[in-house]
């Protein structure tokens, strides 16, 4: 992803490697050999990237948390994760990822990975509805949480009018 604010992507960041535009615009490279899983997870991970970005404490901290701790994971790892690519982990802990809050105390469910039926693409899908939408009613640090979807749906827009993860 590159234009006014920069690369932002789920890339090595070279500088010369797209040009830059007054706008913002995505490339994806799928490889074709391969399945609709491994497409979606370009899309997570641009998502991951756009997210870190805008605010990493927020998202990559408080959202994703670290590996095998409970909280929503990220791409290669669910909440149950312990290694790369853990999506068909059997290991049962406890995870706020449907009642998710920042500062924690979310309702805790037991998860594993029968709740996406141990499928990489269902558990992309799982995590990407975990994402604070539109209404979400949740806050940080006594700010309301905005609707991170904007992100995706029009960057510029909401860089431009000075949005966070938090309003």
């Amino acid at each position: 992803m590159a234009g006014p604010w920069g690369d932002i992507s789920n890339s090595d960041r070279d500088p010369h490697d797209l040009p830059v535009f007054d706008r913002t615009y995505t490339v994806y490279h799928y490889n074709y050999g391969r399945g609709p899983s491994e497409a979606v997870e370009d899309h997570m991970h641009q998502i991951e990237a756009v997210l870190r970005h805008v605010d990493p404490e927020l998202f990559w901290n408080r959202f994703v948390g670290k590996p095998g701790e409970g909280r929503c994971g990220w791409a290669h790892y669910p909440p149950n994760g312990v290694r790369d690519y853990d999506w068909r982990n059997r290991t049962v802990v406890w995870s706020d990822i449907e009642d998710w809050r920042p500062e924690g105390g979310g309702q805790k469910l037991p998860i594993n990975c029968d709740r996406w039926r141990g499928d990489s693409l269902q558990w992309f899908i799982y995590w990407m509805q975990s994402l604070p939408g539109a209404n979400n009613g949740l806050t940080w640090r006594g700010r309301p949480l905005s609707n991170w979807w904007r992100f995706i749906g029009d960057f510029d827009a909401t860089m431009q009018a000075r949005q966070g993860l938090t309003e």
